[in-house]
């Protein structure tokens, strides 16, 4: 949807620029002809002047005056800043459905629009990194995942017991290994943030007790991967779906070794998120941006009209 819309504003823009060459250029062929166009006025009798047509193209040709504003639009979504809207519950409880959320498209490199391979780089994204990629076969198609694995690593994923082990530079012979998540307890969560949590999570028709959401077997947990310290949700009455997991070449299930220039990533509600355990892993040149802020955050039902603003919410994502 969003990728629909840059084409539109690229339509657009080609549009309104084209007219407002035109005009330009009209403007400078009417300046030579201006003397002459003078004196064709000044006889042309009052009458005349007063009840001719109106002339729709030269009225069209305003529209070329937008061409500016379309472009300078045009130049900030494609190179600095494009906002995207959260629909799901895949990165809860660090963004909620409702939230509306800014990527910094110029975080990591400078792409050609057209090929969207990179132009040149100023860093490489990090483990922990909140990101806004492409989908592998459907470039009209954008996920917001938490990077999990660099190039190089080994990713492993207990689908039973919820543990993420990585390995980093599975190629040497010692393996540096770290287990990230930690229990947490969700009593202690913030009690603003926990409503919010729980209005989302909780859905009557799938549990029984809408009053506790420990009687609904989801639990926050305390995950730390290098400078970022971060929640996550997991679900403990979700059926395991291993079967439907990315395999690859000669790996077993739920053991992945990350190729050059590609991430592994994951969405902060484990159990209903579809990532790299599902799509396989992520090409550098898909991924769209950085995402660190809340711009706008709506109260918001599924398949309800919004009811209010959380601006609680708004603000950078820690």
């Amino acid at each position: 949807m969003e990728n629909n819309f840059t084409n539109l504003l690229t339509i657009s823009v080609f549009v309104t620029g084209t007219i407002w060459i035109t005009r330009k250029i009209k403007k400078f062929i009417n300046k030579k002809n201006q003397f002459k166009k003078n004196i064709e006025i000044h006889k042309k009798s009052y009458y005349e002047n007063h009840i001719k047509p109106v002339n729709y193209i030269d009225k069209l040709s305003y529209l070329g005056s937008f061409f500016p504003m379309l472009f300078l639009i045009l130049i900030i979504r494609c190179f600095f800043y494009e906002p995207f809207y959260i629909p799901s519950e895949s990165m809860m409880p660090t963004l909620l459905p409702g939230d509306y959320i800014l990527v910094k498209k110029n975080f990591y490199n400078i792409k050609n629009p057209f090929t969207n391979k990179p132009i040149f780089t100023y860093h490489l994204p990090k483990r922990g990194d909140i990101v806004v990629f492409n989908d592998n076969n459907n470039h009209n198609k954008q996920y917001v995942k938490r990077i999990i694995g660099l190039p190089g690593d080994k990713i492993s994923y207990d689908s039973i017991n919820k543990i993420l082990t990585i390995y980093q530079d599975y190629q040497n012979e010692k393996y540096n290994k770290k287990i990230l998540v930690h229990h947490y307890v969700f009593d202690a969560y913030n009690e603003t943030q926990s409503k919010d949590i729980k209005r989302n999570i909780l859905d009557v028709s799938k549990f029984n007790h809408p009053d506790n959401i420990l009687n609904y077997n989801c639990m926050i947990y305390k995950e730390n991967i290098d400078k970022y310290r971060y929640n996550i949700l997991i679900t403990y009455a979700k059926k395991n779906q291993l079967k439907s997991y990315f395999q690859q070449n000669d790996q077993p299930k739920q053991i992945w070794l990350i190729p050059p220039k590609h991430y592994f990533v994951m969405g902060d509600n484990r159990d209903n998120s579809l990532d790299s355990r599902y799509l396989g892993f992520v090409s550098e040149n898909n991924i769209l941006g950085k995402v660190d802020y809340i711009w706008m955050s709506i109260d918001k039902k599924k398949n309800q009209w919004p009811t209010g603003i959380n601006f609680h919410r708004i603000g950078k994502i820690l």
